[in-house]
């Protein structure tokens, strides 16, 4: 009983000096999710719902990030932290051709840019640190200090001031450039050298990295030790998956390694830190697709539960599979954990499954258990816990602590919740759960019940914010969705012709209040501090004043100057196939130059040839395609950016007459004409693309990168090893007709 007691006062008093720092600005944004608890509410805050970002109306200021931005905004004692790649360059010793994960620290009052922490790419490449992702951790900050996951897997605490103090805080002190521009490291904890982890990146999305939680003076970060590069095997399974820290030192206190030889594929989620009846708990999703609970001092494990049914099954690419991992961050309501689980983007769409947990049991909480056909416990395995086809069952557990879990109220797309990566916000009795299918639900937070879902027709990466009574969804599409937090689906949106809205399985002719288009995708969440909005689309930060104002004379105070962005449209999207199956953007990923010239030539291209490359990023297989054999080319391409610096080094090559880039979705390409046809996508996007492949006249020559056609057998394939990138690239010719065979994705 003294030992719970102490525990708990223990508690109370780390929990009070962490509000403390936390709160020195009550209205602050420190962590991901904002507080402790990981709930994405700021429940009396006046929301703005009315912007436009190319006048500047109600645009604070606005800063520019790097070329692609998976890392969510945390804004705390007058600064704002975001974290991104170096497309922007704001050092003048890494200009933006420098591939870097850089976290980003400007004023919150006007945007100016204060300091950048540089980390340069791992040597090992896409095994580690996947090409121009950049940091994609929120990092966790109080008072002085911050913390946070690089892109080398090494956990850094900062001075959130920089050198602007005048001071070198230490025990770092060896920084090799100390101007105010630079970041202030006090240390530095390498995952990979000093604890042996074998971090798996999220691929092409989501390169995210754990947020850091902290009790005391603990932090707690989930290292992402994960799968090879095949996808298959892992080379460090007795490594730690989760690490208690000193939060002063980097000293490491206590490790786990729950998931040994289970983990899917890799675990990058972030923890959640509670006082739940009495015991302070650090509740963990992990790699094998359980979620844990351990003491926040001791490690002891209190619960686990399976976040998969027990017949579910894991088979990687193309949204096969139904056994899921969790990327998700655990959120605490009135005393229940709310998690939805699901799989890396990259990976396609599926079922995901979203719960509601007591978390004052103990032991295996899960919903069911695994027995074979005697009625004998069986161990948990890797891929699939229960085989029906050897008499094994799943047997209803009576230690459960789910309280209810959405899955499905129907058959159809609509019906379903799909894989997501987003954490939940839970208010006002009610939760808000956006899945990566582009699904908004509303459910009861008692009773699970689903009150309305809106689809939005995109791909969501980010997690719903509630400010007030107003709830925001952004999308990839970049567009913002503006609900009311209502379990009435009439007052949450309003009268408008799309079929988009589902109540109990009807289609309703209701959209969001508001669908303010941003001409950027977003891969991180929106926070609101201190009155203001902010949000982080792909290359640019945004903060957004809850009050009407004219454009600011700060609108572009973070950036460097450059000239005016052409004015865009706002998407148009596809009202007549809802339930069609979508899939997310690729991100840019370069291929390396040698390996463009190796594609080419295993596609025996000719000046007879029309080489097509679809998601055609920089243009440079179009390029060399043109300069190197006198071929036409065309591309398609989506990002404008990338379709502008596309012409511009066509015209510098002296190519431009025979290089044409389009501007639009992969899927809408007329790729009937091209003889040549290269691709870089995800499985999932391959998969998608495969019926008009097979429609192809015969002798069309299919090139792609990293990624088989599914099912499809190659002519031919290929390891180069890139002098370039110093990474081994696998590339697979094809011949049309097409030749089936049966196998993997990935």
């Amino acid at each position: 009983m003294k030992t719970e007691l102490a525990a708990i006062v223990l508690f109370l008093l780390a929990s009070l000096q962490s509000l403390a720092a936390f709160g020195s600005e009550p209205g602050d944004w420190p962590m991901a999710g904002r507080s402790p608890s990981r709930n994405p509410v700021v429940p009396d805050g006046k929301a703005p719902t009315d912007w436009d970002y190319e006048t500047g109306s109600n645009i604070k200021w606005s800063a520019y990030l790097g070329s692609q931005t998976y890392g969510t905004p945390v804004v705390a004692d007058g600064r704002v932290f975001v974290g991104t790649n170096n497309g922007e360059g704001y050092l003048e010793r890494y200009p933006s051709n420098v591939d870097l994960g850089c976290l980003l620290c400007f004023r919150e009052a006007d945007g100016q840019f204060l300091w950048q922490f540089s980390a340069e790419k791992l040597p090992s490449g896409r095994v580690h640190d996947w090409p121009m992702q950049g940091i994609g951790c929120p990092p966790l900050v109080e008072g002085e200090r911050m913390w946070f996951v690089s892109n080398r897997w090494e956990v850094v605490c900062l001075d959130t001031r920089g050198f602007h103090d005048s001071e070198n805080d230490g025990p770092a002190r060896n920084e090799r450039i100390t101007s105010q521009s630079e970041a202030d490291v006090v240390w530095k904890l390498d995952l990979m050298a000093q604890l042996g982890v074998h971090p798996h990146p999220a691929g092409m999305g989501p390169d995210r990295r754990c947020s850091v939680a902290t009790f005391g003076n603990n932090i707690y970060v989930i290292t992402g030790n994960g799968v090879d590069e095949g996808h298959t095997k892992l080379p460090a399974p007795l490594a730690p998956s989760l690490v208690c820290l000193d939060k002063h030192s980097g000293k490491v206190i206590w490790t786990d390694n729950s998931p040994g030889g289970n983990i899917l594929h890799t675990q990058v989620a972030s923890p959640l830190v509670a006082n739940i009846a009495g015991r302070p708990q650090v509740i963990v999703p992990m790699g094998d697709g359980w979620i844990r609970s351990f003491d926040a001092e001791s490690g002891e494990l209190f619960w686990k539960f399976d976040m998969n049914l027990k017949t579910m099954k894991w088979t990687l690419g193309g949204g096969r599979g139904t056994r899921n991992n969790i990327l998700a961050t655990p959120v605490l309501y009135e005393g229940r954990i709310y998690i939805a689980n699901g799989q890396e983007m990259e990976h396609g769409e599926g079922l995901g499954r979203l719960v509601c947990l007591d978390p004052t049991k103990t032991g295996d909480i899960s919903s069911e258990l695994a027995v074979d056909r005697n009625g004998k416990a069986i161990p948990h395995r890797r891929y699939q816990a229960v085989n029906p086809q050897k008499g094994e069952k799943a047997l209803a557990n009576p230690n459960s602590g789910l309280i209810w879990e959405f899955i499905t109220e129907g058959e159809e797309f609509e019906d379903q919740m799909h894989r997501s990566i987003s954490s939940v916000a839970v208010h006002g009795g009610l939760v808000i759960a956006a899945d990566g299918a582009g699904l908004v639900h509303c459910l009861s937070a008692k009773t699970g019940e689903r009150y309305w879902a809106y689809d939005v027709l995109a791909a969501i990466w980010s997690a719903p914010l509630i400010v007030g009574e107003t709830v925001y969804v952004p999308d990839e599409d970049g567009e913002v969705n503006i609900f009311r937090l209502s379990a009435d689906p009439k007052r949450a949106m309003k009268h408008g012709e799309s079929g988009l809205t589902f109540v109990r399985g009807k289609r309703q002719d209701l959209v969001p209040l508001r669908e303010i288009a941003m001409n950027s995708p977003f891969h991180s969440s929106p926070v609101f501090a201190n009155g203001t909005l902010y949000l982080a689309t792909k290359n640019r930060l945004y903060a957004v004043a809850a009050k009407p104002s004219a454009k600011s004379a700060n609108a572009d105070v973070g950036s460097k100057p450059r000239g005016k962005e052409p004015a865009s449209t706002k998407p148009v999207r596809k009202r007549d196939k809802p339930n069609e199956n979508r899939v997310p953007k690729s991100a840019f990923v370069p291929t390396p130059r040698d390996v463009v010239v190796r594609m080419l030539e295993l596609a025996d291209v000719t000046s007879k040839d029309t080489v097509c490359d679809l998601g055609s990023g920089d243009g440079r297989i179009l390029i060399t395609a043109a300069q190197k054999y006198g071929a036409k080319a065309v591309g398609f391409e989506i990002d404008r950016p990338l379709v502008q610096q596309s012409k511009k080094d066509a015209a510098a090559a002296g190519v431009a007459d025979r290089v044409t880039v389009h501007q639009t979705n992969l899927f809408n390409a007329d790729v009937s004409a091209v003889s040549v046809l290269t691709l870089y996508l995800y499985p999932v996007q391959n998969r998608k693309l495969l019926p008009r492949l097979k429609k192809l006249r015969d002798g069309v020559r299919i090139v792609t990168h990293r990624y088989r056609l599914p099912g499809i057998r190659p002519d031919k394939a290929l390891s180069l090893d890139s002098s370039e990138s110093g990474e081994t690239h696998k590339i697979f010719r094809y011949t049309t007709p097409l030749q089936s065979e049966d196998a993997a994705d990935d």
